[in-house]
């Protein structure tokens, strides 16, 4: 009655378990016709997205996004051990005398567990070993070489291997996709390894190769190990000889907040007081952008991949994390109650306060890619790897809408200003519009390439749409018919419309940045040119008079955007990975993150942007500062 999401076989043919969205499993005899069902297994929460079957035929382990791990007896179909995850768990596998477990699960963890003593409660089970990989979710794991070695997949495109009895290193890393690795197997000889990623390749894999490989870095680091005691007893002899037993500052570990790593998300509050930025390798902070430092860092047990304002609150911040997960934060609260700990207007430092989630909020299966509120911040709406958009309410702290029929990562999504409508982007090469009242797609528009971005236009009756494809797409938004086909120099990644001025921007590949005017898209567009790289971000001015961008070329720009001029720009020691803007009445600025895990809080001096009925004008030529 619900979606099958695994299935496993008994290693003799005679059952078959398969795993369900509704948190039931379902064991089977294969008997060769319809199959009777022998037993069907409740306890979990929510969804079991793998199972497993003992070497001896008598167990069956599970795994769910609820966090657990249960093994069952078959024959009784009661629980007979449970050992609890701190984030979703996502595969499960029995040793080979079935007496350890192995499990793959969100925050880059993999956990191997001792079924042979283990007790009936998960609080009465410790984990004998816990395989971490830095940052992201491993979706699959499995034993290789006689249970002596574990494997992990990677949310990378990595698989990682372990010795079995030491979790602080890896022996061997292996670049075998591009992107992520949703699945690996291991065949019944212990020969031969599978994986398959979202970069739709399936590869094999010799392990006795692996295995070779392994010894050659086990080799290679015990080589280096020597070298380094050999060092460091040569250092202590020169220290001893010049009396120097200090430590050197520059030798000191870096602190968390100092770790390089790309920043992938930033946002700017509502007022301009405070921006945040979340990273690669989970850091969270908010900065006071008057005195560009960190005043708040968020405590948050997962990688944040997008983070927003709320655009009416400026103290609510919302993220979407790579376990599914959306957690809001209340900046001002936080930083109330850490009263004098906070650092001071003055810039002269102080230690930031830390905040933790005020409220958890529903999940998707995998990791949010896009997160986006409506114009009255009633609403926003999210897209993720699992090819889901989803509708949230914090209000009502609850989903509302579920929209289904991508067949691939949704990479963006917008609700248009009437609340109608909502469209999405897909890596599928596809954009959908979809009816607020019910969640029912209205239609599907198609692309040549991967569709990066989309947005509405002003008045809500087009879509527009960015794709790799080196084209911008004008649809009806109502019936999908396509209107325009705007052609780019390049691929393109955003797009943005003033609804102020009237003008639509899309940037992308190689410096690509192109400006239409919406009521005349017939009419070549406007081209901004100075970037050498392509262009990540771009953003227009309150009243749609500037535009910012920001590229891979470590540099962020001003255009005008009526003319494309380029009036200024900052050149930066890295490329910029995320970006955001306000330029308005009383302020210019941008705050941008690189590849490095640097933030930029950038002032943009002698511009302003005013309504165009005033009449007022910005300057001509600003001067774009930075600190």
């Amino acid at each position: 009655s619900a979606n099958v999401l695994g299935v496993a076989v008994q290693r003799d043919g005679d059952l078959i378990a398969t795993c369900c969205q509704d948190g039931t499993v379902h064991v089977w005899r294969n008997d060769g016709a319809q199959g009777q069902k022998v037993k069907e297994l409740k306890g979990h929460q929510h969804a079991v997205k793998a199972c497993c079957f003992s070497h001896d035929g008598l167990k069956i382990a599970t795994a769910s996004l609820d966090k657990m791990v249960r093994v069952w007896e078959i024959s009784s179909g009661k629980t007979v051990a449970e050992f609890e995850h701190v984030g979703k768990v996502f595969d499960v596998l029995f040793s080979a005398d079935s007496s350890m477990l192995l499990s793959a699960a969100a925050f880059a963890t993999c956990t191997l567990w001792d079924v042979a003593g283990a007790k009936p409660q998960a609080a009465d089970n410790k984990p004998l070993r816990e395989f971490k990989t830095g940052s992201g979710t491993c979706f699959s794991c499995a034993f290789i070489d006689d249970d002596k070695t574990v494997c992990m997949a990677s949310e990378h495109g990595t698989v990682y291997f372990w010795g079995v009895d030491n979790s602080e290193r890896s022996q061997l890393d292996l670049h075998a996709h591009d992107e992520i690795i949703y699945k690996t197997s291991v065949s019944l000889d212990g020969n031969w390894l599978v994986t398959s990623g979202a970069d739709r390749l399936t590869r094999v894999w010799n392990v006795n190769t692996v295995r070779d490989n392994i010894q050659q870095e086990m080799s290679k680091s015990s080589e280096e190990g020597a070298l380094e005691k050999l060092d460091d007893g040569e250092e202590e002899r020169e220290h001893a000889m010049l009396d120097e037993g200090g430590e050197d500052p520059s030798e000191a570990e870096p602190d968390e907040g100092d770790v390089k790593d790309i920043v992938r998300s930033i946002s700017i509050n509502c007022t301009g007081e405070w921006g945040a930025a979340c990273s690669e390798h989970g850091h969270l902070n908010v900065w006071d952008l008057a005195g560009a430092q960190i005043v708040l860092k968020c405590r948050v047990p997962a990688v944040v991949r997008v983070v927003k304002f709320h655009p009416n609150q400026p103290q609510t911040l919302v993220g979407g994390c790579d376990d599914g997960m959306i957690r809001v934060f209340n900046v001002q609260e936080a930083l109330e109650r850490a009263g004098g700990a906070t650092p001071d207007k003055s810039g002269s430092g102080g230690r930031p306060a830390t905040a933790f989630p005020t409220m958890e909020i529903g999940f998707h299966q995998l990791c949010i890619r896009s997160l986006k509120f409506s114009n009255d911040g009633t609403r926003f709406v999210t897209g993720s790897i699992d090819a889901t958009a989803r509708v949230w309410s914090l209000e009502s702290v609850s989903q509302e809408l579920c929209l289904t029929g991508h067949k691939d990562t949704v990479l963006d999504a917008e609700i248009a200003g009437n609340m109608l409508l909502c469209a999405t982007a897909s890596t599928d090469k596809t954009v959908r519009v979809w009816n607020m009242q019910g969640g029912s797609e209205q239609w599907v528009g198609k692309h040549g390439a991967y569709v990066y971005a989309v947005t509405f236009s002003p008045d809500c009756r087009r879509v527009i749409s960015a794709s790799g494809d080196r084209t911008a797409r004008v649809w009806a938004a109502k019936k999908g018919e396509c209107l325009h086909i705007l052609k780019a120099a390049s691929a393109l990644l955003t797009c943005n419309v003033s609804e102020a001025a009237g003008l639509l921007m899309s940037s992308g590949y190689e410096g690509a940045l192109h400006i239409w005017d919406c009521k005349a898209y017939d009419v070549p567009p406007v081209d901004g040119e100075g970037h050498g790289a392509e262009i990540r971000c771009a953003s227009f001015s309150k009243y749609g008079g500037y535009a910012v961008t920001a590229s891979n070329d470590g540099s962020v720009r001003v255009f005008d955007a009526r003319t494309g001029q380029s009036l200024g720009a900052l050149p930066l020691r890295y490329p910029v990975y995320s970006m955001t803007s306000v330029i308005d009445e009383e302020k210019a600025l941008c705050m941008c993150g690189d590849e490095q895990g640097n933030v930029t809080v950038v002032r943009i001096n002698g511009v302003c942007d005013f309504p165009p009925s005033t009449g007022s004008e910005g300057a001509a030529s600003p001067e774009v500062a930075h600190e």
